[in-house]
């Protein structure tokens, strides 16, 4: 049994799972969508799995998928749940099998669906550190004008500028067996 994922609303769930025969070799199954029942949150009963969500021998023998089409039940997959997938009987090289195939959730370790526009960072004020910086923001700032704005060095000093050409940081460069070290910025 594997937990496949926390879903969002709406979205088909597929799970995939394979039928073995003793010797280890794919084969196919007697398994019908009766067969599959989907608890709720630990329910008692479970409801069966539609005929038209359960795929034998898909991809070849022994290979099985089941999609669940959430959007026809979804009195049932509601966000805040969590689903077990069963197999309460089916036949397997001549044995009665039953096992869990898969659990999931819906929305129930749900992130809110937090994405970043492709916008979404213009709004952060880009305003020059007064120093060293001090959180990402401003790491960020520096490091921009470290790579695509004003910056000299001599044999002793890196200097990066801010944009009216006053120095934003200062590092000490130095040399010792081939060695060349640029140290932290102040």
């Amino acid at each position: 049994m594997i937990y496949l994922d926390d879903f969002e609303v709406g979205t088909d769930v597929d799970i995939y799972f394979p039928t073995n025969g003793a010797d280890g070799a794919a084969i196919t199954a007697t398994i019908t969508a009766a067969n599959i029942k989907i608890y709720k949150d630990g329910a008692d009963s479970g409801i069966t799995v539609d005929a038209d969500e359960l795929f034998i021998d898909f991809e070849g023998a022994g290979n099985h998928r089941i999609r669940l089409d959430v959007s026809d039940h979804a009195a049932i997959y509601s966000a805040g749940s969590d689903f077990g997938v069963v197999l309460t009987t089916g036949t397997v090289d001549t044995k009665t099998v039953r096992t869990t195939l898969a659990q999931f959730s819906i929305q129930n370790r749900y992130r809110g669906g937090v994405k970043l526009a492709s916008d979404g960072l213009d709004s952060i004020a880009i305003t020059q550190p007064a120093g060293v910086a001090s959180n990402f923001r401003e790491m960020m700032v520096q490091v921009w004008r470290r790579l695509f704005k004003k910056a000299t060095a001599s044999a002793t000093e890196l200097k990066v500028y801010k944009d009216n050409d006053s120095v934003a940081t200062t590092q000490t460069i130095s040399e010792a067996a081939g060695t060349r070290t640029v140290g932290n910025a102040s």
